[in-house]
């Protein structure tokens, strides 16, 4: 008897342990975490990015026009001149002795043309005498027609030695030019890039001695495909990172013939203020666009959104989700969408949106840090 009441005491107590557990688990409430994401300012400008590279404004092959013997070299490859300075030089004993002679030529015509001009001066004004007196009758025809005749001679004889004068002018500058064409002159500031010829040597007119380039108003390339070449005529900002500055640009020129890979189409830009930049040098392109229709658009992870009536995120608010909608722009890369209906600083769900339910509590999940193994700490 002692036995069984035993017994009963107990299973009694048995009863009452497992009634108690279980009126304590109906009582609680599973609060799930969740991984958040936090809506930052709103953003309106899309960016497409390019990697530039940059080349010189200005590249030109210098020659000489005239043909003669390279008698100096005053510059080497990869100096630096400024426009007007002199990079090399013919010899210029023939080209001397040839503007001395054309000199003489032209002013021996000069004198001749100003004696001539004195002459028909004077034939002039006694044929207007002349024609005064025959005009009262005080001489004869014939004398008259004699003044007349040599007043024509005078003036065609002045016409004439002044077509000799003004050829032997063109004669004589064409030979201060070819003088000063014994020297070869930098068009602008610059750098030398390659020499082609050594002093001493023959040289025709056209024979490249150097090739230069300038940098004081570099261009850079950039490739754009065709699904982008349409939105550059919206582009409201180009600018180019180059060791950590960034530097502004405009769009000079778009190319509408591919490359020859037929994979981009080419793009020139220039610097909007003067830069000194080496040719060749390379950076990264950003090309921004502001939207004028969504600008209150916010940019989210496509995984915080779910498709329920309508495209929806959930809000994070105190300590529960509710559900919002709201409406895609536009996809991004990486994972990224741009979407209206979020303000600033608006918590969402990152992920697992599936798993959840309207006004259900949740909590922010942190993540373990590296030093808690196993994630027991």
């Amino acid at each position: 008897m002692r036995y069984i009441k035993k017994w009963i005491l107990i299973f009694s107590i048995l009863i009452l342990f497992i009634v108690g557990c279980g009126k304590k688990d109906n009582n609680l409430e599973t609060i799930r975490p969740v991984k958040l994401f936090q809506v930052m300012e709103p953003s309106n400008t899309k960016s497409l990015k390019f990697i530039g590279e940059i080349s010189s404004g200005e590249k030109t092959m210098l020659s000489f026009k005239i043909p003669g013997r390279l008698e100096n070299i005053y510059f080497q490859e990869g100096s630096k001149v400024n426009k007007g300075d002199v990079l090399a030089s013919l010899t210029k004993e023939d080209f001397s002795l040839n503007l001395k002679a054309f000199e003489n030529k032209y002013l021996a015509a000069k004198n001749g043309y100003l004696a001539k001009v004195a002459i028909s001066k004077n034939a002039t004004q006694q044929f207007d005498r002349i024609k005064k007196l025959y005009e009262a009758k005080a001489i004869s025809k014939k004398i008259y027609d004699d003044v007349l005749s040599k007043e024509k001679a005078a003036r065609a004889s002045m016409l004439s030695s002044l077509a000799i004068q003004n050829e032997a002018k063109a004669g004589f500058e064409n030979a201060k030019n070819n003088f000063s064409d014994t020297k070869l002159k930098a068009p602008y500031t610059g750098y030398l890039v390659n020499k082609f010829v050594g002093e001493g040597g023959i040289v025709n007119s056209g024979t490249p001695i150097f090739s230069m380039i300038s940098n004081t108003n570099p261009q850079v390339k950039i490739g754009v495909s065709l699904e982008n070449l349409e939105e550059l005529k919206d582009i409201d900002l180009v600018k180019m990172n180059i060791n950590g500055k960034d530097y502004k640009l405009k769009i000079k020129e778009v190319g509408y013939k591919k490359d020859s890979m037929k994979l981009y189409y080419p793009v020139t830009l220039e610097f909007i203020e003067p830069i000194q930049i080496r040719d060749g040098a390379s950076g990264e392109v950003v090309m921004e666009r502001i939207s004028k229709e969504n600008m209150t658009s916010v940019k989210i992870p496509i995984t915080s959104i779910f498709e329920e009536n309508g495209t929806n995120v959930w809000l994070y608010i105190n300590g529960e989700v509710i559900k919002k909608t709201v409406n895609v722009v536009s996809i991004e890369e990486n994972g990224i969408i741009l979407v209206t209906g979020l303000s600033k600083n608006d918590t969402i769900v990152q992920s697992g949106t599936s798993l959840l339910v309207e006004k259900q509590k949740v909590k922010p999940f942190i993540e373990a840090k590296d030093s808690n193994i196993g994630g027991l700490i």
